[in-house]
């Protein structure tokens, strides 16, 4: 994957952690978010309870890290539905539970596709694909590895 396809979409999301930040091809991301501020850039978290409010300054160690003004939005879970998905997923690491897919899960692995459709945002860039591959599908949204620009 080169950024080739990237440049095809007029309004991308991004993933946060282990994507724009902490993942090998974090610079090469930034650079292109830098170099083509014409594509609406939009971040797209699981961070809640807070902690997206740290984007800024966690995207600033970063020395050639787009600033700010590059991204038309940051887009958070709502909190109720990160809860509901931690705890079903505690339940499953313990043995708790092992029947199927309940909303909670559905809810919280179709997020990241629903939120990309409802904003006109036609590709995610996110390292978890496991975790949102259902609303990607579901809503036909473009799905990208960060491994697949390095």
């Amino acid at each position: 994957m080169s950024f080739t396809e990237l440049r095809r979409h007029r309004a991308i999301a991004w993933d946060f952690d282990d994507t724009l930040i902490g993942h090998r091809s974090s610079p090469l991301l930034h650079a292109f978010i830098r170099s083509h501020r014409h594509i609406r850039h939009v971040i797209v978290t699981f961070r809640s309870h807070g902690m997206q409010h740290g984007v800024w300054h966690d995207l600033a160690a970063y020395a050639a890290a787009p600033e700010p003004a590059c991204f038309d939005a940051i887009l958070n879970i709502p909190d109720e539905t990160y809860e509901a998905f931690e705890r079903i997923f505690r339940w499953r690491e313990a043995g708790l539970y092992v029947g199927p897919m309940t909303e909670a899960e559905r809810s919280y692995l179709g997020w990241k596709g629903a939120v990309c459709a409802q904003h006109g945002l036609t590709i995610l860039i996110d390292d978890n694909t496991a975790h949102v591959r259902l609303g990607c599908d579901k809503h036909e949204i473009a799905l990208f590895h960060p491994d697949q620009f390095v």
